[in-house]
């Protein structure tokens, strides 16, 4: 006679054979990626032949290229899994406009780096000595001529720690940039037309902000935390007299009654 299963004991037999099935297939699976791993890392196919660098804009790449300093004919995969950060790291300390770099592979022997440089945002003034351009993160990474940018100029004070191009700016230093920041923000966030042409944000040591614009009609505003209400009050005097950028020298609005004071015609100011 034939054997004869119970309704249990043919559940458990078909769920050890599906075991095995599934132990099989996982060790084919294993076996497989081995195999591929072995000839990935091992075929001189795969070996770092060159380097192809993109992104850069003003830098120069053979510069970068010199730094790359790429151990030619080793295993591209083994290389990254090695040295990845480090060779980013490298990449990025050579230069302050760089910003960051990321590292690819470019099949099948080739490494592409891409680079991202520093975008610059204003120019940082500072007055005992040294311009730079500067990034929306308030990092100052290149040294340019003050008349030498269409972008607004920040000018602080004397700085108590000197300005190293590519990293944080001294505490002090910061806490002023910090200030003209956030008006270069609310400027871009509230659209007052007349103060979108802005040339200059000065910063003193206690973080009191002067706004000036191309036509040299300079704006005080006092205090960092008194922005907003102020830029209100500017806002509501320039919709009541739309011709006071073109006729105000100086208008100040640290206090709540705004004072205003005209440009001089040119008998008056000679005197005459």
């Amino acid at each position: 006679m034939g054997k004869s299963y119970t309704g249990r004991s043919y559940v458990a037999s078909r769920r050890r054979k599906s075991n095995w099935q599934h132990i099989v297939q996982l060790f084919v699976l294993v076996v497989a990626l081995t195999a591929l791993a072995y000839y990935l890392l091992t075929n001189p196919r795969f070996t770092i032949r060159t380097v192809h660098i993109d992104g850069v804009q003003t830098l120069d790449v053979s510069h970068i290229a010199s730094v790359v300093q790429l151990p030619l004919r080793s295993n591209i995969f083994v290389y990254l899994l090695e040295h990845r950060d480090e060779f980013c790291r490298r990449i990025v300390a050579c230069d302050p406009v760089i910003q960051s770099a990321s590292v690819a592979i470019d099949f099948p022997n080739a490494l592409r780096l891409h680079i991202r440089e520093r975008q610059p945002y204003t120019v940082l003034h500072v007055d005992n000595g040294g311009v730079y351009l500067m990034d929306s993160g308030r990092i100052a990474y290149h040294t340019v001529a003050l008349n030498d940018s269409s972008w607004p100029v920040v000018v602080v004070p004397t700085s108590s720690s000197p300005i190293i191009e590519g990293k944080q700016l001294p505490a002090d230093v910061d806490s002023e940039v910090n200030a003209a920041y956030n008006l270069l923000n609310l400027l871009s966030s509230r659209q007052i037309g007349p103060l979108s042409d802005v040339e200059e944000i000065d910063v003193d040591g206690y973080d009191n902000v002067n706004l000036r614009l191309h036509n040299q009609l300079l704006i005080k505003l006092g205090q960092e935390d008194g922005l907003p209400d102020r830029l209100t009050m500017v806002e509501t005097a320039l919709a009541a007299d739309p011709a006071l950028p073109t006729k105000a020298a100086y208008l100040d609005f640290t206090t709540t009654r705004p004072a205003i004071m005209e440009k001089q015609a040119p008998a008056a100011m000679l005197g005459q």
